[in-house]
């Protein structure tokens, strides 16, 4: 029997267009309305030297993939993966991805992010490892620096660019009662838009965030209440915390 926790809430889901059904099917299936409007635009950036350091992977220690989205962009350009190369994902989502076309991670933390990643027991003495980064440009460095040192050589391949989302926000989103936020990045994209004419109500809307840092964030910018923080960095972590914040709540707008 379908859940009803969440029926009669209306949720934005503003993960990028290719993974906002997962998060959107499992509001459903508690009972919200789930709406899409993605605030980060991905597309595919890869230059001839990420390439080649792709196609070389024999000095390689162990091959990190940030996202799926590091995955799909980088698998037409992947070379060889020797045996002695460990494969290691951040998260479930890339995990099957990289299941999918046909690879075996090694490395797959419990806690879906870079501080997940970090505890892991393969990754604590790294002396002369060579290790190769596959991300989208920019991002954080913390992954790098904490590997770099602990002894390791880090280098990156940037695959993907993120960009902002080019369409208006549409006024008929102002009837979500929670917006979902799975990144700081995704986070100053949406406050973008609050500073726009008629579009401050944005910054009295609750948020669900996947992380204690992009809530911190939230408050810097000036959101007006107290993010929902999911209690792990997953979509079923978002869903729960969030059933658990509707159970006593009626779904109005305000």
């Amino acid at each position: 029997m379908p859940s009803t926790e969440l029926t009669g809430f209306h949720v934005l889901v503003t993960r990028p267009k290719a993974q906002a059904q997962p998060l959107a099917t499992a509001l459903q299936a508690c009972g919200a309305s789930a709406h899409l409007f993605p605030l980060i635009d991905i597309q595919p950036d890869i230059d001839a030297k990420a390439k080649q350091k792709l196609a070389q992977l024999a000095d390689i220690d162990v091959l990190i993939f940030i996202s799926a989205n590091a995955i799909e962009y980088a698998a037409p350009y992947l070379g060889d993966v020797p045996k002695s190369c460990k494969i290691a994902v951040i998260g479930q989502a890339s995990n099957a991805k990289l299941a999918e076309l046909g690879y075996n991670a090694d490395l797959v933390p419990h806690r879906f992010d870079s501080e997940g990643l970090l505890v892991m027991p393969d990754l604590q003495q790294l002396s002369g490892q060579r290790i190769l980064i596959v991300r989208g440009h920019g991002g954080r460095e913390k992954l790098a620096k904490t590997l770099q040192a602990r002894g390791a050589h880090v280098d990156y391949a940037q695959v993907y660019r993120r960009q902002a989302p080019r369409e208006a926000w549409p006024d008929t989103l102002r009837r979500v009662h929670v917006i979902s936020i799975t990144s700081s990045e995704a986070l100053v994209h949406l406050h973008h838009f609050a500073q726009q004419p008629q579009q401050d109500w944005i910054l009295a809307k609750q948020l669900l965030v996947i992380h204690e840092r992009v809530a911190v964030r939230a408050t810097e910018l000036g959101f007006k209440l107290k993010s929902l923080i999911a209690d792990e960095p997953s979509d079923a972590g978002m869903v729960r915390t969030l059933c658990q914040w509707a159970a006593n709540r009626e779904p109005t707008i305000s």
